[in-house]
Protein backbone atom coordinates (compact mmCIF):
# COMPACT_ATOMS: atom_id res chain seq x y z
CA UNK A 1 0.00 0.00 0.00
CA UNK A 2 1.37 3.41 -0.96
CA UNK A 3 2.18 5.89 1.79
CA UNK A 4 0.51 9.29 1.74
CA UNK A 5 3.83 11.01 1.04
CA UNK A 6 4.45 8.79 -1.99
CA UNK A 7 0.96 9.51 -3.31
CA UNK A 8 1.59 13.24 -2.88
CA UNK A 9 4.97 13.04 -4.61
CA UNK A 10 3.47 11.18 -7.58
CA UNK A 11 0.66 13.72 -7.87
CA UNK A 12 3.01 16.70 -7.72
CA UNK A 13 5.54 15.20 -10.14
CA UNK A 14 2.76 14.68 -12.65
CA UNK A 15 1.46 18.20 -12.11
CA UNK A 16 4.83 19.93 -12.55
CA UNK A 17 5.98 17.60 -15.33
CA UNK A 18 2.91 18.37 -17.42
CA UNK A 19 3.76 22.08 -17.13
CA UNK A 20 7.55 22.06 -17.35
CA UNK A 21 8.83 19.10 -19.39
CA UNK A 22 9.34 20.32 -22.95
CA UNK A 23 10.35 18.21 -25.94
CA UNK A 24 9.64 18.79 -29.62
CA UNK A 25 8.11 15.33 -29.78
CA UNK A 26 4.67 14.63 -28.37
CA UNK A 27 4.71 13.47 -24.75
CA UNK A 28 2.01 11.40 -23.10
CA UNK A 29 2.07 11.12 -19.30
CA UNK A 30 1.43 7.50 -18.34
CA UNK A 31 2.09 5.77 -15.01
CA UNK A 32 4.75 7.98 -13.38
CA UNK A 33 6.40 9.17 -16.57
CA UNK A 34 6.21 10.20 -20.19
CA UNK A 35 5.89 8.07 -23.29
CA UNK A 36 7.79 9.80 -26.11
CA UNK A 37 5.80 9.77 -29.35
CA UNK A 38 7.02 10.22 -32.92
CA UNK A 39 4.66 9.92 -35.89
CA UNK A 40 2.01 8.40 -33.60
CA UNK A 41 4.41 5.66 -32.43
CA UNK A 42 5.95 5.29 -28.99
CA UNK A 43 9.73 5.51 -29.39
CA UNK A 44 10.84 5.82 -25.78
CA UNK A 45 10.06 6.61 -22.19
CA UNK A 46 11.22 9.04 -19.51
CA UNK A 47 9.94 8.13 -16.07
CA UNK A 48 10.24 8.27 -12.31
CA UNK A 49 11.16 5.06 -10.47
CA UNK A 50 10.38 4.85 -6.77
CA UNK A 51 12.43 2.97 -4.16
CA UNK A 52 11.92 2.26 -0.49
CA UNK A 53 13.59 4.41 2.14
CA UNK A 54 16.41 1.87 2.64
CA UNK A 55 17.71 2.85 -0.82
CA UNK A 56 17.42 6.57 -0.08
CA UNK A 57 18.82 8.88 2.59
CA UNK A 58 18.59 7.79 6.21
CA UNK A 59 15.34 8.90 7.81
CA UNK A 60 13.52 9.48 4.54
CA UNK A 61 10.11 8.07 3.70
CA UNK A 62 10.66 7.20 0.03
CA UNK A 63 13.22 7.71 -2.74
CA UNK A 64 12.97 8.31 -6.48
CA UNK A 65 15.30 8.36 -9.48
CA UNK A 66 14.92 9.07 -13.21
CA UNK A 67 14.88 6.32 -15.85
CA UNK A 68 15.02 6.80 -19.61
CA UNK A 69 15.20 4.59 -22.68
CA UNK A 70 14.77 5.14 -26.40
CA UNK A 71 13.92 2.14 -28.53
CA UNK A 72 13.11 3.66 -31.91
CA UNK A 73 13.67 6.75 -34.03
CA UNK A 74 15.78 7.88 -37.00
CA UNK A 75 19.27 7.03 -35.69
CA UNK A 76 18.12 3.71 -34.32
CA UNK A 77 16.42 2.84 -37.60
CA UNK A 78 19.62 3.57 -39.52
CA UNK A 79 21.81 1.53 -37.18
CA UNK A 80 19.36 -1.38 -37.39
CA UNK A 81 19.41 -1.20 -41.20
CA UNK A 82 23.20 -1.46 -41.18
CA UNK A 83 22.81 -4.95 -39.70
CA UNK A 84 26.15 -4.70 -37.90
CA UNK A 85 27.84 -7.95 -36.97
CA UNK A 86 28.61 -6.97 -33.38
CA UNK A 87 26.05 -6.95 -30.59
CA UNK A 88 24.45 -4.03 -28.82
CA UNK A 89 26.26 -2.95 -25.62
CA UNK A 90 23.02 -3.30 -23.66
CA UNK A 91 21.80 -6.80 -22.85
CA UNK A 92 18.20 -5.56 -23.07
CA UNK A 93 18.93 -4.26 -26.59
CA UNK A 94 18.16 -0.65 -25.68
CA UNK A 95 19.87 1.85 -27.96
CA UNK A 96 19.96 4.98 -25.81
CA UNK A 97 19.32 4.49 -22.12
CA UNK A 98 20.29 5.92 -18.75
CA UNK A 99 19.20 6.51 -15.17
CA UNK A 100 20.02 9.40 -12.88
CA UNK A 101 21.87 6.85 -10.70
CA UNK A 102 24.67 6.65 -13.25
CA UNK A 103 24.31 9.71 -15.51
CA UNK A 104 25.10 13.09 -13.93
CA UNK A 105 24.00 11.68 -10.55
CA UNK A 106 25.30 14.40 -8.27
CA UNK A 107 24.13 17.21 -10.54
CA UNK A 108 20.65 15.72 -10.14
CA UNK A 109 20.47 14.86 -6.44
CA UNK A 110 22.84 13.04 -4.07
CA UNK A 111 23.88 9.77 -5.74
CA UNK A 112 21.18 10.33 -8.36
CA UNK A 113 18.33 9.63 -5.94
CA UNK A 114 15.84 12.11 -4.51
CA UNK A 115 14.88 11.44 -0.90
CA UNK A 116 11.57 12.64 0.50
CA UNK A 117 11.07 13.32 4.19
CA UNK A 118 8.03 13.90 6.33
CA UNK A 119 7.08 17.53 6.85
CA UNK A 120 9.17 18.92 3.98
CA UNK A 121 7.89 21.10 1.15
CA UNK A 122 6.93 18.48 -1.45
CA UNK A 123 5.74 21.10 -3.96
CA UNK A 124 9.08 22.87 -3.91
CA UNK A 125 11.13 19.67 -4.21
CA UNK A 126 9.01 18.22 -7.04
CA UNK A 127 9.24 21.49 -8.94
CA UNK A 128 13.04 21.41 -8.54
CA UNK A 129 13.17 17.77 -9.71
CA UNK A 130 11.29 18.56 -12.91
CA UNK A 131 13.46 21.61 -13.64
CA UNK A 132 16.60 19.49 -13.20
CA UNK A 133 15.23 16.77 -15.51
CA UNK A 134 14.53 19.43 -18.12
CA UNK A 135 17.92 21.14 -17.77
CA UNK A 136 20.17 18.08 -17.39
CA UNK A 137 18.61 15.45 -19.63
CA UNK A 138 16.08 16.75 -22.14
CA UNK A 139 18.58 18.44 -24.48
CA UNK A 140 20.53 15.17 -24.80
CA UNK A 141 17.35 13.28 -25.64
CA UNK A 142 16.27 15.88 -28.19
CA UNK A 143 19.74 15.94 -29.78
CA UNK A 144 19.58 12.19 -30.35
CA UNK A 145 16.02 12.17 -31.67
CA UNK A 146 16.92 14.97 -34.11
CA UNK A 147 20.25 13.35 -35.15
CA UNK A 148 21.79 16.70 -34.17
CA UNK A 149 25.54 17.12 -34.62
CA UNK A 150 25.74 17.82 -30.86
CA UNK A 151 24.94 14.14 -30.33
CA UNK A 152 28.60 13.36 -31.06
CA UNK A 153 29.72 15.34 -28.01
CA UNK A 154 26.86 13.85 -25.97
CA UNK A 155 28.09 10.37 -26.87
CA UNK A 156 31.71 11.15 -26.02
CA UNK A 157 30.59 12.62 -22.69
CA UNK A 158 28.64 9.51 -21.66
CA UNK A 159 29.33 6.62 -24.08
CA UNK A 160 27.82 3.97 -21.81
CA UNK A 161 24.39 5.51 -22.41
CA UNK A 162 24.47 4.25 -26.02
CA UNK A 163 24.19 0.73 -27.37
CA UNK A 164 26.53 1.34 -30.33
CA UNK A 165 28.19 4.69 -29.56
CA UNK A 166 30.69 4.85 -32.43
CA UNK A 167 28.10 3.74 -34.98
CA UNK A 168 25.71 6.45 -33.81
CA UNK A 169 28.44 9.12 -33.91
CA UNK A 170 29.44 8.22 -37.47
CA UNK A 171 25.82 8.02 -38.62
CA UNK A 172 25.30 11.54 -37.28
CA UNK A 173 28.19 12.72 -39.48
CA UNK A 174 26.54 11.15 -42.54
CA UNK A 175 23.04 12.42 -41.79
CA UNK A 176 24.34 15.97 -41.31
CA UNK A 177 26.53 15.82 -44.44
CA UNK A 178 29.63 16.36 -42.30
CA UNK A 179 31.93 13.72 -43.74
CA UNK A 180 34.77 16.14 -43.01
CA UNK A 181 34.32 15.35 -39.32
CA UNK A 182 34.76 11.59 -39.62
CA UNK A 183 38.54 11.42 -39.13
CA UNK A 184 38.34 13.61 -36.03
CA UNK A 185 35.44 11.59 -34.60
CA UNK A 186 37.37 8.34 -35.14
CA UNK A 187 40.40 9.82 -33.40
CA UNK A 188 38.31 10.93 -30.43
CA UNK A 189 36.42 7.64 -29.97
CA UNK A 190 39.69 5.69 -30.12
CA UNK A 191 41.25 7.89 -27.44
CA UNK A 192 38.19 7.27 -25.28
CA UNK A 193 38.28 3.53 -26.11
CA UNK A 194 34.55 3.33 -26.72
CA UNK A 195 32.75 0.01 -26.90
CA UNK A 196 32.79 -0.27 -30.69
CA UNK A 197 35.95 1.75 -31.43
CA UNK A 198 38.14 -1.12 -32.64
CA UNK A 199 39.35 -0.66 -36.21
CA UNK A 200 37.47 -3.68 -37.53
CA UNK A 201 34.16 -2.33 -36.16
CA UNK A 202 34.85 1.16 -37.52
CA UNK A 203 35.70 -0.29 -40.93
CA UNK A 204 32.44 -2.26 -40.94
CA UNK A 205 30.38 0.79 -39.96
CA UNK A 206 31.94 3.00 -42.64
CA UNK A 207 31.67 0.32 -45.30
CA UNK A 208 27.96 -0.16 -44.66
CA UNK A 209 27.28 3.57 -44.32
CA UNK A 210 28.77 4.14 -47.77
CA UNK A 211 25.82 2.22 -49.27
CA UNK A 212 23.14 4.33 -47.59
Amino acid sequence: MESEIKKTVKKKLREFSMKEILLANKLKYVSDGFDIIDNSLKIGRLGYAFVSSKFAEYGSSVGMYVVFSLTDGKLISVVNNLNLSYSNYFHNNHNFSFTSLSYLPNLFFKNGTVSFFENENIDEKCNLIVKKVQNLYLSKIQDFINSDIKTIDDILEAPKNYGRPVAFALIVCYLNNRLDMIDDVIKRVKIKKLYDSSQDKIDEILSKLSFL
